[in-house]
Parts: structure tokens; C-alpha cells; sequence
């Protein structure tokens, strides 16, 4: 039913899209209550028994998944926030999470880089010129 290339699925489609592809834990918890309402309900026979709502679990996940790419390859642009929004995007947040933290980087440590790059000239591993420019490189 959405996805297919009537006026009201593509309509609902982009109204969805920001939601489905900036906020993904909105869309898996609201999936998961609906879930939970028709497992609660229990209206077919397959609603009663075990087997039947893994089967409609995995199917409904699917059907998310599936409307989840098909709205991320159709409007891959991040929709303009309202004013007032201060939400970050999934890039936003991910771009943060890979980030270096300015507290868990310790400072760096010349001794121990000049150690090394002495024990690395010593066994032969760096020439005489590789060791200057590196050690040169550690001071600077």
C-alpha cells in the first residue's frame, strides 16, 4: 500500500520520510507498540500462537526496513527542521559519535615517542636520515 506509485503513497511516503529516516528510534518504538497492540489483541489465530507472531514480527520488521530504504533512496535530503528545532540528524549524531572526545585523547607524549623512535633506529628499522625527520616531526 505505500509502496507503490499512487499520489497517496508517495504523498504519505514524504511526509514520513523525515521521521522514518532522521529519527529511527521514533519509528521502531511506535512499530513495536503497534506490535504489542496486535499481539495484546489477538484477533486471527496466528495472533494466538507463538510461531505466528514471530512470523508477523519478522514480516512487520521487513515491511519497515523495506519503506525505510525506499524513503531514504527517494528523499535522501535531510528535511529543513521548524524553527526552533534543535535536534540533531542521524548524520549530525553520527558525525559526533566518530568524533574524537577531547578528553579520552590523552596529550601527546614526546618522551615516549622519542623512546620509540630511538629503540626503532637502534634495531635497524629507520636510517639515519628517517630518524631525524622523525624525531625532528615528534619535537615539532
Amino acid at each position: 500500500m505505500l509502496a507503490g506509485p499512487t499520489r497517496l503513497a508517495v504523498a504519505t511516503r514524504s511526509r514520513l520520510a523525515p521521521i522514518l529516516n532522521e529519527r529511527p528510534e521514533v519509528t521502531w518504538g511506535g512499530a513495536a507498540f503497534i506490535f504489542l497492540l496486535l499481539v495484546l489483541w489477538g484477533g486471527t489465530h496466528a495472533l494466538r500462537t507463538w510461531w505466528g507472531i514471530l512470523l508477523l514480527g519478522g514480516l512487520f520488521a521487513l515491511g519497515i526496513v523495506a519503506l525505510r530504504r525506499q524513503t531514504l533512496a527517494e528523499y535522501p535530503e535531510p528535511r529543513p527542521k521548524p524553527a526552533g528545532d534543535t535536534t540533531p540528524s542521524v548524520g549530525a549524531r553520527a558525525a559526533a559519535a566518530l568524533r574524537p572526545k577531547p578528553d579520552s585523547e590523552p596529550a601527546p607524549n614526546r618522551a615516549a615517542d622519542l623512546a620509540r623512535l630511538a629503540e626503532l633506529h637502534e634495531s635497524g628499522a629507520l636510517t639515519d636520515a628517517e630518524f631525524e625527520q622523525a624525531k625532528s616531526h615528534a619535537l615539532s
